[in-house]
C-alpha cells in the first residue's frame, strides 16, 4: 500500500505537510510527494516546462486540464480525486514556501495551475518588453570604456534569444553605431562607410582599438 501524505486545504496545513514530507522522504514512494526544484519567482517558462515533463510521467497532468464531469480520460472518479489530490500536492512543493503558502489557498490542481499561468507569463512578456526597451534605449557615455558597456549590451541580446526574440549581427552592428556618444562622430562616420561589409567581431575590435 502507497504512504500518502494528507493534502492541505489551508496555509497552515500545506506548511505541515512541507516539512513532514521532507523528513519522510527517504519512506516515500516515486508516487508520492517528493521536493521539486521549487519556482523563485525567475525564469516561469523554464519551470512550467519542468513541472509539466514532471506530472505528464507520473501521469497526473490531465487533472489539470479539466475537472472529473469534462475529462476526456478513461478513470473512475475515485482514481480521478486520488490523482488530482498528488497532482496539487505536487504543484505546491514545486514553488517555493512564501509562494506555496499563498496558492495552497486554492482548492484544486487545476485552479493553482490556471492561476500560475496567469500570474506569471503575463510577467514574462512585461519582462521581455522591458528588455527591449532597455536594449534600445541605452546609450553608451564616456564614464566607461566602451568596451565594456558593449558587454553589456550583448548580455541583454543574449536575454532576449533565450526568448526567441534573437538580433541578427548585422541589426546589432547599427545598434552600437547608433549608441557610441557624440565625441566618437568621426569613427562612427568611418563605420557607416564599412558597415555594409563589417562584421561584429571587426567592430568590437576596432572599438577595442578606438577605446
Amino acid at each position: 500500500m502507497k504512504t500518502r501524505v494528507s493534502s492541505p486545504r489551508s496555509s497552515g496545513d500545506f506548511f505541515l505537510v512541507y516539512y513532514s514530507s521532507l523528513r519522510e522522504m527517504p519512506k516515500l514512494s516515486s508516487y508520492d510527494i517528493v521536493k521539486l526544484q521549487s519556482f523563485d519567482l525567475s525564469d516561469f517558462h523554464a519551470w512550467k516546462l519542468h513541472v509539466q515533463l514532471g506530472m505528464k510521467e507520473r501521469e497526473i497532468f490531465y487533472t489539470v486540464l479539466s475537472d472529473f464531469a469534462t475529462t476526456k480520460e478513461n478513470v473512475e472518479e475515485f482514481q480521478w480525486r486520488k490523482d488530482e489530490d498528488f497532482c496539487r500536492e505536487y504543484l505546491l512543493n514545486s514553488l517555493n514556501l512564501r509562494l506555496a503558502l499563498t496558492y495552497s489557498d486554492y482548492k484544486t490542481a487545476k485552479e493553482i495551475w490556471v492561476q500560475l499561468n496567469a500570474n506569471f507569463q503575463k510577467e514574462e512578456v512585461l519582462s521581455r518588453t522591458l528588455l527591449g526597451e532597455r536594449l534600445f534605449n541605452l546609450r553608451f557615455n564616456l564614464n566607461s570604456a566602451i568596451t565594456l558597456q558593449i558587454i553589456e549590451l550583448e548580455n541583454l541580446r543574449l536575454k532576449l534569444a533565450d526568448d526567441k526574440s534573437d538580433i541578427s549581427d548585422n541589426l546589432f552592428v547599427c545598434l552600437i553605431l547608433s549608441k557610441l556618444p557624440p565625441e566618437w562622430s568621426t569613427f562612427k562616420t568611418e563605420m557607416h562607410r564599412l558597415k555594409e561589409k563589417i562584421v561584429l567581431d571587426e567592430l568590437k575590435r576596432f572599438i577595442h582599438i578606438e577605446d
